[in-house]
């Protein structure tokens, strides 16, 4: 597999970066880790590659993730906000597949957005693209719509009615993914506040009419919207300081190899209402453990760059305070269990 990297900016000095092949899901069996440097003389903007050694094996294993990240700039040049490419690894032969990432989601309506992941699964061989649209349950749709006043005799002044409603479906209805792009897609559906009391409530997101891959696993996603509770944690997340990204969703009954938990790698809490979160404790227990108390988003369980996890089982705890220092209200916390196994 290749990486392309390019010289933006100009051309002017000679420029050189360092890189670094390092396992996200994949290891040290799917490719060889390694690093180098690529440089550029004065006047050159030629595009650079770096080569992805990938390794066969007899091994029937799921999609996996190889990281090349890019470092130590020389001459003037600058890193770009995208300095850290994935490199996609399937088996030979593999088909591939969409799903939603989960089949259910609660919500309270004051967590303003839901955010629907979509995985692609098997090969990454291809161009895939799908449809998706939003239907009501027992939650309602709120429709936008212009509506006019009328200044006799001839003047019409437009404004925007919202037909009372729970949440409000997104513009566009197909996700598309380029040949060799595995990355999730996400769809955002915005939930609406207001003052009205009402029971949980709930409305589905439904894909359709795929293109290049079939749907499989979770053909739809369904989001229960419930009362106000106050501050709550509604997810667990592996977290990239580095590019300040989420990388993927820890989700209860993972069983991971140690390379997803890299050195690089955090792990934050995703609060619903940040704003009224005054503190978060994530608690991490099992074959190691750590804790911390974070006030300031995001809510990271290690105050540094990261810790990689040896093999065992463990259970991760966020728990939200409406005050500093773990101060006021206790709100709605989640747990996690998972475990670290080594590779087959």
């Amino acid at each position: 597999a290749m990486v392309s990297v390019a010289r933006s900016g100009g051309a002017k000095g000679a420029v050189s970066v360092n890189y670094v092949l390092f396992t996200g899901s994949a290891d040290s069996t799917d490719f060889a880790p390694s690093t180098g440097t690529l440089a550029w003389a004065d006047g050159d903007e030629g595009m650079r590659t770096i080569e992805v050694p990938l390794l066969r094996d007899e091994i029937a294993e799921p999609m996996e993730r190889a990281l090349v990240r890019l470092g130590t700039p020389v001459g003037g040049a600058v890193l770009a906000d995208a300095n850290t490419a994935s490199v996609f690894i399937g088996d030979p032969g593999a088909t591939t597949a969409i799903g939603f990432a989960q089949s259910h989601i609660s919500v309270d309506e004051t967590a303003k957005r839901v955010i629907a992941t979509i995985d692609r699964t098997g090969s990454p061989v291809g161009a895939v693209e799908v449809s998706y649209e939003v239907l009501p349950i027992t939650a309602e749709e709120a429709v936008r719509r212009i509506a006019h006043i009328n200044f006799a005799p001839f003047r019409f002044l437009p404004f925007a009615i919202d037909r009372e409603g729970d949440y409000r479906s997104p513009t566009g209805n197909r996700l598309f993914w380029e040949n060799g792009d595995a990355a999730s897609k996400t769809i955002v559906i915005d939930l609406v506040e207001d003052d009205i009391v009402e029971p949980a409530e709930q409305f589905e997101v439904r894909l359709s009419s795929p293109s290049g891959a079939t749907i499989a696993g979770n053909h739809s996603l369904t989001v229960d919207i419930g009362a106000d509770t106050g501050v709550a944690t509604t997810g667990l997340m592996l977290f990239d300081g580095a590019i300040n990204q989420d990388v993927q969703e820890i989700r209860a009954g993972d069983a991971r190899e140690p390379g997803a938990f890299a050195d690089v790698l955090n792990i934050r809490a995703v609060a619903r209402d940040p704003d009224a979160v005054g503190s978060m404790r994530l608690t991490l227990s099992g074959t190691a453990s750590a804790m911390r108390t974070d006030e300031d988003p995001p809510y990271l369980l290690y105050d540094n760059d990261g810790g990689s996890l040896p093999l065992g089982e463990y259970e991760l705890n966020a728990t939200p305070y409406s005050e500093p220092d773990l101060g006021g209200e206790a709100g709605l916390s989640l747990t996690v269990t998972f475990s670290v196994v080594a590779a087959d």
